[in-house]
């Protein structure tokens, strides 16, 4: 099944809502970095800081990424939180 642009640029906006949003829930980050915001018509916590953002981007709004969803190749995006000290060891994980 194939998805328009406009749908999957909906899908990365949410996507990329819902990273920030399991960002703030797990203080992943200070809380003063995130500013609160309306998106879909509930209150949000979005991150402020430029780097979390810029990485968002390079992630989400990536070529490859676009066209996997728009090519119906994606099946679920995972998030998870990693230890600081420990890369192996997986705090949580989120199915999106």
């Amino acid at each position: 099944m194939k998805f328009s642009p406009p749908f999957v640029r909906s899908l990365l906006e949410f996507f990329a809502v819902a990273i920030q949003i399991i960002l703030y829930s797990c203080s992943v980050y200070p809380a003063g970095m995130f500013h609160r915001k309306s998106k879909y018509g509930i209150p949000v916590f979005l991150c402020r800081h430029p780097r979390v953002q810029a990485y968002l981007r390079e992630v989400l709004w990536n070529p490859s990424v676009e066209e996997w969803l728009q090519d119906g190749l994606v099946e679920r995006v995972v998030v998870a939180i990693l230890s600081v000290g420990n890369y192996d060891d997986v705090i949580a994980r989120y199915s999106i």
